[in-house]
């Protein structure tokens, strides 16, 4: 719970700054067409941007929750991989404006390609990172029964000689009761 607390907090903080950073850009006045362009791609995104800075939020509650309930982080994992591609394409889309390079307009028939790739790559890698973490966990738990069984050895076979004279002492006793025991038996 501390985890998922932890992480809220720091998406809020950030979410924070990136509004206090967006008040300040607004707020400053520059004869710069580049940083008006820039100020304007973050003005007409910042709801993407806040929606974006959400959806990885319920991507990292859901991972830092156990094992079976987190399944389905992946899927939203995924997901929100796809709104950061888009993003990005966005952002490619704005250098190509201000550069007139157009770079991306060559690149941007192949996104049909591309959205689907980073989906399934993101899902597979999701449910690897799960299922290390139970092997990983489970091998940790096997190690350290491991070590405390053979600390509980060493404890047994670590015994001083106080100890293993009152052994011979109880074994000589019993071996002399039962001896008279068995002669007093026979008489």
């Amino acid at each position: 719970m501390n985890r998922i607390f932890r992480i809220v907090f720091s998406k809020i903080i950030g979410l924070m700054i990136f509004l206090f950073m967006l008040l300040i850009v607004n707020s400053v006045d520059l004869n710069n067409h580049v940083y008006r362009i820039v100020a304007e791609f973050f003005n007409y995104n910042a709801a993407f941007i806040i929606f974006m800075s959400i959806s990885f939020m319920v991507v990292e509650i859901l991972f830092a929750i156990p094992f079976p309930f987190n399944l389905v982080a992946p899927i939203f994992s995924a997901f929100a991989s796809i709104i950061l591609v888009t993003f990005l394409a966005r952002i490619f889309e704005m250098v190509d404006s201000i550069t007139m390079a157009r770079i991306f307009y060559f690149f941007s028939p192949l996104m049909f390609l591309i959205y689907p790739l980073v989906f399934v790559a993101v899902l597979i890698g999701g449910y690897i990172s799960i299922f290390s973490r139970l092997v990983t966990k489970k091998v940790k738990k096997e190690i350290k029964t491991e070590k405390e069984t053979k600390k509980g050895i060493k404890k047994k076979k670590d015994k001083s000689w106080e100890e293993v004279g009152d052994g011979f002492k109880k074994a000589f006793s019993d071996f002399f009761r039962k001896l008279a025991d068995s002669i007093d038996k026979k008489e």
